[in-house]
């Protein structure tokens, strides 16, 4: 996995084997496979893609992604992308839900976008439960989305 550094440099995940947050300054200290050393200004969140073993999901599984909005844009309603084949997942020892990884990236799980995994043949794992169809997971984040707006225009009252 690429990623662009603060100061512009393209740096490919791949090749860190370690990373040091320094006490002072900002950036991270990080030393290459091939013994270099460098100092990256990079984002935690893009070096927390450096945590965790990759292995192959095996054939069948797919991801449902949604991105279920602010109160503020809930007029928008959801995002909904179509299920997509898992190529891999991530597997962080500090968590029981391992990242699927498509062929457009790893799966996000922030600002707003959740997901459902499906195996070949299982039901649609989310997460908070499971559903037969996708469109039962999207109807659960569609109920999620009124109920906060629901809680957002009482307590504005």
């Amino acid at each position: 996995m690429f990623v662009t550094t603060n100061d512009g440099k393209i740096v490919n995940l791949d090749h860190i084997v370690t990373a040091e947050e320094p006490r002072s300054g900002i950036g991270f200290s990080v030393m290459f496979a091939d013994g270099r050393k460098e100092r990256l200004l990079l984002p935690v969140a893009d070096l927390d893609a450096l945590c965790g073993t990759i292995v192959p999901a095996p054939p069948g599984f797919a991801v449902f992604e949604i991105c279920v909005p602010p109160v503020a844009e809930a007029a928008k309603g959801l995002v909904c992308l179509d299920p997509k084949p898992i190529i891999a997942f991530r597997v962080f020892a500090a968590t029981d839900r391992p990242v699927p990884i498509t062929a457009d990236g790893p799966v996000s799980s922030s600002n707003g976008w959740t997901f459902a995994v499906r195996g070949p043949e299982g039901p649609w794992v989310g997460p908070d439960g499971d559903y037969t169809h996708a469109r039962d997971f999207k109807a659960a984040c569609e109920r999620e989305l009124a109920d906060t707006v629901a809680r957002a225009a009482r307590k504005a009252a």
